[in-house]
C-alpha cells in the first residue's frame, strides 16, 4: 500500500492528546530504495518539530567553542539526540508505519535511547580520565609544594600549574553540568515530542551513570590543600612554643562586618576557585595530610599513577566540602524582628536556632543566637552571641514560664570540657538576656532555612571569612504561629522534615549565597572579587 502521512490538526501544530488524527495519503511518496534508505523523511510526516527548540543546543555549542581542555568530540552530541527524538514516531503513528512498513519504523525510539547510553558512557569515561590526570597533577604538588624555596623558580612553576588544575577542575564541573542537562533536556523533549513517559524514566537512568555520580569535591579539597601548601611555601604559618601550626578554635562571640551577595548557580565553581588561591576550605575536625605523612606512600617512579592515587585514597576519597547547615528564625506575628533587621536600624536583633544538620537530635547541639546590627555611624562593629545547648532544652528556652536552666546546662558542659568558664559565665548571662527578650517579643519558631554552606579563611585566624551557601530552601513554621494546616512539630518547637510538607510551605531560592565577613579591612584580591562578573549586582 502506498506511504500515507499523518496531518495533525492543531493550530500550534501540536496535537493535543485528545485530538483525532486524519489520514491522509501522500502521493508523492512511494516504497522504494530511496525512502528505506533515508527513514527521517517519513518520519518527518509524522511528528511535527517545533520551531523554537535550539537555545540549549547554542549553550553546548559555546560550551564547546570555549573548553580548554575538553575536546569539542567529548561533549554530549546534544544535536544528534534531537535528531533521535524526531526520528521516533509518536504511538499512534509506530502503530500505523508498523503495519505499513513491516516493524522498522517501530524500534526508531530504541535507537534513542541506544544512543543516549551511548553519549552517556562517552560522559563517563571522560570524566573519570580527567580525574586520574588532575589527582596525579596534585598529587605532585602537593608533594613538591613542601620542598620549594621561597620566591624560587620551582615555587612560581608549582603555583602556575595548580592555576592550571584549578581551571580544569572548573571546567570539568561545568562540563559535568552541561552533559547532564543536555541529556535531561533530549529525554524531556523525548516524551514531549513522542507522547510518552519514556523520559521520566531515562532521568532516573542519568542519575546512575558514573559522570552524574562522580563527586568531585575531593578534588576541591586537594586544590585547597595544594594552594595551601604553597602559600605556606611562600610565608611559613604561625606556629606555637612547640612549633606546631596554630589551629583556629571558633569564639563564642563575633564583632564583624558582614556583606551578602547573590550568585548565579553556574558561577560557583569559578567563583570557588578565586577564592582558594587565598583562603582554604575549612572542615571542622580535618588536618590536611603532611609532607611526612604523603611520603608514608612514596611511589618508585615520580607522578606514578599508583602513588597519586594511594594519595587520594587515602586522605581525600569521600571528604565533602559541603555541609548541611539549619537556621530557624524566632519572630513574633507581626514579624517585627524581620522588618527592624529590614531596615537596618542601628541595634536591631536577631534571634534564631541553628545546627549543622538537618535533624536537631542527630547534631547534638542546637546554638541559641543573638546577632545585632550596627550602624556605619555608631562606630561599632555587628556583633552575633551564641549559646550552646541541647536539643531537648529548647522546648523550656522557647517557653518562659518553664525558665530554662542555663546554667546547669552550661555547667555540664563546662565539666565535659567543651568550653571554659568564661565561656560558661558568658553564655549564663547571655542565656538570661535571651530568654527576657523572647518572652517580651513574644518570639516563637518562624522561618527555617536548609542549606549547603562551603566555608573559606585561614587555619589560624577568622579574621577574613567568606562562606558560599548554595541548595538554599526556606521552610514555614507556621505551627507555633497558630497555623491551624500545619502538620505536627517534632519535640514541639519546629517541623519534622522527615514528614511530607505542603509545598506551598516550602520556598527553593534560585542563587547561591556569598558572605563576605571582614575583621579587617577588605584585602584587595576581595575587593577584585567583590567587583567581578561572578556576583549579581
Amino acid at each position: 500500500p502506498p506511504l500515507m502521512r499523518i496531518a495533525v490538526r492543531t493550530s500550534e501544530q501540536c496535537r493535543p492528546l485528545n485530538s483525532p488524527l486524519t489520514v491522509t495519503p501522500a502521493p508523492h511518496l512511494s516504497p522504494s530504495a530511496d525512502n528505506e534508505a533515508h527513514p527521517r523523511s517519513v518520519c518527518q510526516q509524522v511528528t511535527c518539530r517545533p520551531q523554537h527548540m535550539v537555545a540549549y543546543g547554542e549553550t553546548v555549542a559555546a560550551a564547546k567553542e570555549n573548553a580548554v581542555y575538553t575536546p569539542p568530540s567529548e561533549f554530549i552530541d546534544y544535536e544528534g539526540l534531537k535528531e533521535e527524538v524526531y526520528r521516533a514516531p509518536s504511538a499512534e503513528a509506530a502503530s500505523l508505519l508498523t503495519h505499513i512498513s513491516g516493524g522498522s519504523a517501530a524500534k526508531r525510539g530504541e535507537r534513542f535511547i541506544s544512543q543516549l547510553q551511548v553519549e552517556m558512557d562517552k560522559a563517563s569515561r571522560h570524566v573519570r580520565a580527567r580525574v586520574s590526570v588532575i589527582v596525579g597533577i596534585l598529587a605532585n604538588v602537593l608533594r613538591e609544594a613542601g620542598k620549594a624555596e621561597p620566591a624560587s623558580a620551582e615555587l612560581a612553576r608549582l603555583t602556575q600549574v595548580t592555576e592550571d588544575t584549578s581551571a580544569q577542575i572548573v571546567e570539568l564541573m561545568e562540563y559535568v553540568e552541561i552533559c547532564r542537562t543536555a541529556c535531561r533536556k533530549a529525554a524531556k523533549k523525548f516524551d514531549k515530542v513522542q507522547r510518552t513517559s519514556l523520559g521520566s524514566w531515562l532521568v532516573a537512568q542519568l542519575a546512575l551513570q558514573p559522570f552524574c555520580n562522580v563527586s568531585l569535591e575531593p578534588l576541591i579539597v586537594m586544590l585547597s590543600d595544594g594552594f595551601a601548601s604553597l602559600r605556606a611555601a611562600s610565608n611559613p604559618p604561625k606556629t606555637d612554643a612547640e612549633g606546631r601550626p596554630i589551629e583556629w578554635v571558633p569564639p563564642s562571640d563575633f564583632e564583624r562586618s558582614t556583606t551578602k551577595y547573590w550568585v548565579k548557580t553556574e558561577n560557583v565553581p569559578e567563583l570557588t576557585a578565586r577564592v582558594l588561591k587565598h583562603l582554604s576550605i575549612l572542615i571542622m575536625g580535618r588536618t590536611p595530610p603532611t609532607l611526612a605523612q604523603m611520603a608514608a606512600e612514596e611511589a618508585p617512579v615520580l607522578m606514578h599513577p599508583e602513588y597519586a592515587q594511594a594519595i587520594y585514597s587515602k586522605f581525600y576519597e569521600g571528604t565533602s566540602v559541603l555541609s548541611w547547615i539549619t537556621s530557624l528564625y524566632l519572630d513574633s506575628l507581626s514579624f517585627r524582628q524581620y522588618h527592624e533587621r529590614l531596615a537596618r536600624d542601628d541595634g536591631a536583633n536577631l534571634f534564631r536556632l541553628r545546627w549543622y544538620g538537618l535533624d536537631p537530635e542527630q547534631a547534638g547541639t542546637v546554638y541559641v543566637e543573638r546577632k545585632t546590627h550596627r550602624s556605619k555611624d555608631s562606630g561599632e562593629k555587628s556583633t552575633k552571641q551564641r549559646l550552646p545547648i541541647a536539643p531537648s532544652a529548647v522546648r523550656d528556652l522557647l517557653h518562659p514560664e518553664r525558665a530554662l536552666d542555663v546554667a546547669a546546662q552550661l555547667d555540664a558542659q563546662l565539666a565535659a570540657g567543651a568550653i571554659s568558664e568564661k565561656q560558661r559565665d558568658k553564655g549564663v548571662a547571655l542565656g538570661v538576656e535571651v530568654q527576657a527578650a523572647l518572652a517580651e517579643r513574644g518570639l516563637l519558631p518562624a522561618v527555617r532555612t536548609v542549606y549547603q554552606r562551603t566555608a573559606f579563611q585561614a587555619s589560624d585566624s577568622n579574621s577574613v571569612r567568606l562562606t558560599l551557601d548554595s541548595n538554599l530552601s526556606l521552610i514555614k513554621e507556621a505551627l507555633a504561629l497558630g497555623d491551624a494546616e500545619a502538620p505536627a512539630a517534632v519535640h514541639e518547637w519546629c517541623r519534622n522534615l522527615s514528614e511530607p510538607l505542603d509545598p506551598a510551605h516550602i520556598l527553593p531560592f534560585p542563587f547561591a549565597v556569598l558572605e563576605v565577613k571582614l575583621q579587617e579591612e577588605a584585602p584587595a584580591w576581595v575587593e577584585e572579587l567583590l567587583a567581578s562578573e561572578l556576583l549579581l549586582p
